[in-house]
């Protein structure tokens, strides 16, 4: 595809040799904007600040999709692309005019020789058709762009006219060139210098004084000052009747290009960049801008990559000096050792630089007058290391770095920008573009925790993905377990000592606040409601809340959702030091056992209303002062696990970690309903492990064979028969050696739902159910024989003998809905659901696979729920409506993406094979 943008004069576009005509309005605007930064991604809101201006709207990202729709469809969707949280213009810098021309502009400032540098000044003027955007509206491309353009094709027209002077017989053409020109900027001494030398070298210089004296009247009226030094030096050569000689130019001056790298991998900052951006707009004077935080914010690399994207607008080059404000040493740099690394960029001869610093500043701001250059000024100490290296002329910008806020800077008139740590999207862009997207999202709860452990800090980020980076086979949650303390997190001096920083917020506290913030340390959760820190400090909620309260206005806790605190993981690496330092050993414990005792009982009770049929556990009574989360229905029940999962996953590890073995394994237990439901199944496999291990230091004969079974059924889950069959192997023999008749039973129950799961092995299943059967008969537990006998309903069915599967299962399902299990009626309807299916009756399976579903969405048991779904989608298409069969396979899909992959993978299959020819 062929592409022309033209942006010198009147918007012209032409792509394959068509001409495209853009409706008036936003979109001239955002074309352009696009087309000066061919094939690099703008931000929104670059774009938004841009295009719409002081008009955003609060929609403005709506806004522009809308407009970048329309301009892909008049241009063609393949040219502009989303990339990196913005759009790019797929262009080549040559198919834009404006690009192209200061391309030119900058070749010719470099060329060996002067033929080189005239044929590149000619083919850029031929580009001008006048002013730039002339038919655009955008106060932005007004204000900066095109002022910009204009200047530098001013200053190309000038030196083609030096070149051409003393080659040029006839200047007529020339000539008429400048009358015009001078016409439109009759301020610009530059272009009458020139003027009256034409009209010298064309014999008339009674005319090049007479314009010479308009020239002076007007500068007179219109700003009340005498013609500059060159204007004057040509009409004293005119009135001593010589050919005044051509405009003075200085050797060519060397364009310094200081900046170091840039990253590749920069991320977030939007909102900075677009203040940024905005500096480009100011006209007047030299601009300062003050980039400040807190170290490792990313204040360097924020300045540094906002540096390169806009270096286009600063052809007078750019210098950088690290002024080493923060540096390890100790050691600032001293303004006369920049200033003297600021001449030699500059290419001033050792013999030329004077010995005093005042005239070293005086000779730099020499050398910057006139120029449009970029100062970077990174790491500075205070604003007496930045004072002397600010240029003195207009046209300049200055980016001063620095963790001190600068006051002194900013009162001069410095534009400061603060910086906040980074948002958790931010932050985990950030380690995409670091790691790359799929090894992050693989593992975004690990991502997440990284994110967390760095505290927003892009230094933080950069350090800890640098270390995944160069091993690529640790999983990320590896590294992150690698973050603990805040060792990792040491700059090396008390300034940038996260435990200094910290430790000035802990000063104003009162010492109730101090000590739950110590405690507070010694909780495993990533965040804690007042139920769980009344816990944790032994003391009434009422009292606690106040405490919370005071915590958040220190900025040492969060409330990030009501009624849930966290702070991030550097926080509490400190506030668990404090704890070490300041509490006594046996008050930790206490505090971590009263934390254990809140989430075993408020979990039991969870799991109770959750599933209240299966194995009981008996527990001790809490701690005094210990209350459990009051949780009224299932409801309640789902949510209070849903919000605390991650609390009570990292409890389990904490109990373990200090030998509450016991909690260890009741947590695991009642945890394990919830996240088999819920699809967890790598988190129950992981908790039942850890059970597995604290059961075996207790050394109890029943509690072991509860933690294989529970583990057993954990690998069912996962779909790892193997193991599942060796740790349910395992549960019965430990189970009839304490007699342990129960425990046998539901053994048996377990491995019945293995051999069922496994395929192949109902002969099996059916064995193992009518043994859970016989023995939850034998000790009367009417919950297990009505579980137990649907599942023998179930695998007689499988096996073919339809009519006694239905008199189990119905029978099964009569016991159900006496004793209120709910979970085993959807059960039960759903192995009746399939007997009517194997029995030809659509009709009644379709009945009953619906009351299954029914019932699993009430439990909100998503597995349940997504198979029964794709149950439904068979029985649809076995009734030849293959829409209704695609909705159900499409609901089940999107379950079982997070759930089962392999098992979404199937359903896919199905939705495939029945797309519509």
């Amino acid at each position: 595809m062929t592409l022309e943008i033209c942006l010198l004069g009147p918007l012209r576009v032409v792509v394959d040799g068509r001409v495209v005509t853009l409706p008036a309005g936003r979109l001239p605007a955002l074309l352009a904007v696009l087309a000066l930064s061919p094939g690099v991604p703008v931000s929104v809101d670059r774009l938004a600040s841009a295009v719409w201006g002081e008009e955003s709207a609060v929609d403005v990202r709506t806004n522009l999709q809308t407009s970048v729709s329309r301009l892909r469809r008049l241009l063609g969707g393949e040219l502009i692309e989303t990339r990196d949280g913005g759009y790019a213009l797929l262009a080549e810098p040559d198919q834009v005019d404006a690009v192209r021309f200061v391309r030119l502009l900058d070749r010719a400032a470099t060329a060996s020789d002067q033929a080189a540098e005239h044929d590149d000044l000619v083919a850029a003027l031929r580009l001008w058709r006048g002013m730039p955007f002339a038919n655009i509206w955008s106060e932005w491309l007004e204000q900066t762009q095109a002022t910009r353009l204009q200047e530098r094709y001013l200053a190309a027209l000038e030196r083609r006219v030096d070149l051409e002077v003393p080659r040029t017989t006839d200047l007529t053409v020339t000539l008429a060139e400048l009358t015009e020109l001078t016409g439109r900027h009759p301020l610009r001494e530059s272009l009458w210098v020139r003027l009256l030398i034409v009209l010298e070298r064309l014999g008339r210089p009674a005319e090049a004084l007479e314009r010479y004296a308009m020239m002076r009247a007007r500068l007179a009226d219109e700003l009340g000052t005498e013609p500059g030094p060159e204007l004057r030096r040509v009409h004293a050569a005119l009135l001593a009747g010589r050919s005044p000689a051509g405009p003075t130019r200085a050797a060519r001056r060397v364009v310094p290009r200081q900046l170091p790298a840039d990253t590749e991998v920069f991320a977030g900052r939007a909102s900075a960049l677009a203040e940024l951006d905005r500096l480009l707009e100011r006209r007047s004077g030299t601009v300062v801008c003050a980039v400040t935080g807190a170290p490792g914010i990313g204040k360097s690399t924020l300045a540094l990559h906002w540096a390169h994207q806009v270096a286009h607008h600063f052809p007078g080059g750019q210098l950088y000096v690290n002024l080493r404000g923060f540096d390890p040493s100790g050691t600032p740099l001293a303004p006369a050792d920049a200033l003297r690394g600021f001449l030699d960029a500059l290419d001033v001869p050792p013999q030329a630089v004077p010995a005093g610093p005042q005239a070293q500043a005086g000779l730099y701001r020499s050398m910057l007058a006139g120029t449009r250059t970029l100062v970077l000024l990174d790491n500075a100490r205070d604003a007496g290391q930045v004072v002397p290296l600010l240029p003195g002329a207009p046209g300049c910008l200055v980016l001063v770095t620095s963790r001190n806020r600068l006051p002194g800077l900013v009162t001069a008139g410095a534009r400061p920008l603060g910086l906040d740590p980074l948002g958790e999207g931010e932050a985990e862009h950030l380690l995409i573009r670091r790691l790359g997207e799929q090894r992050v999202r693989a593992e975004r709860s690990a991502a997440r925790e990284l994110v967390g452990k760095a505290a927003g800090l892009p230094l933080a980020l950069a350090i800890v993905a640098a270390r995944a980076a160069t091993n690529p086979r640790f999983s990320l949650a590896s590294v992150a377990a690698q973050l603990g303390g805040l060792d990792g997190f040491d700059g090396g001096d008390p300034a940038s000592s996260a435990r200094t920083v910290f430790s000035w917020s802990c000063h104003g506290l009162g010492e109730p606040a101090a000590r739950l913030f110590r405690l507070l340390g010694l909780h495993p959760g990533p965040d804690i409601t007042p139920g769980a820190a009344a816990a944790v400090a032994g003391l009434p909620a009422a009292r606690v809340r106040p405490l919370l309260a005071e915590l958040t206005r220190a900025h040492l806790i969060n409330e990030h959702v009501p009624g849930r605190y966290a702070f991030h993981d550097l926080l509490r690496a400190f506030a668990r030091e404090q704890a070490g330092e300041h509490e006594p050993a046996e008050e930790r414990r206490a505090a971590i056992r009263r934390t254990l005792d809140h989430y075993v009982h408020t979990a039991h009770r969870a799991d109770h209303l959750l599933f209240q049929h299966g194995e009981t556990i008996a527990l001790p009574a809490p701690a005094p002062g210990v209350q459990a989360e009051d949780l009224g229905d299932a409801d309640e029940a789902v949510a209070w696990f849903g919000a605390e999962r991650h609390v009570l996953l990292a409890a389990i590890g904490q109990a373990a970690t200090h030998g509450f073995d016991r909690e260890v394994c009741h947590l695991a237990w009642t945890l394990d309903v919830f996240l088999h439901r819920q699809g967890h199944w790598h988190s129950r496999n992981t908790a039942q492990h850890a059970a597995l291990d604290a059961a075996r230091r207790l050394g109890e004969t029943t509690t072991l064979s509860r933690a294989h079974r529970h583990l057993g059924s954990s690998y069912t889950d996962l779909g790892h028969h193997d193991e599942a069959h060796l740790h349910l192997r395992q549960a019965l023999e430990l189970a009839a050696d304490a007699g342990d008749t129960a425990g046998q039973a539901w053994t048996h129950y377990y491995r019945d739902l293995l051999y069922g799961l496994q395929g192949g092995h109902d002969h099996e299943a059916l064995a193992a159910a009518q043994d859970a059967l016989r023995l939850f008969t034998q000790i009367q537990h009417e919950y297990g024989q009505a579980i137990a006998l649907t599942d023998v309903g179930w695998y007689q069915g499988r096996l073919g003998d339809h009519g006694q599967a239905l008199e189990s299962c119905e029978q099964a399902l009569t016991m159900h809905q006496r004793l209120g299990n709910l979970a085993y009626q959807a059960h039960t309807w759903s192995c009746l659901g399939e007997i009517h299916q194997d029995r030809g009756d659509r009709a009644k399976a379709l009945d009953c696979r619906q009351r299954a579903l029914d019932l699993f969405v009430r439990l909100r048991d998503r597995y349940g729920e997504a198979s029964t779904l794709a149950d439904i989608g068979d029985l649809h298409q076995a009734g030849g409506d293959l829409a209704a069969a695609r909705r159900s396979w499409q609901d089940a899909h999107a379950i079982l993406s997070e759930l089962d992959p392999p098992a979404a993978a199937r359903i896919l299959e199905r939705l495939h094979a029945s797309r519509p020819v």
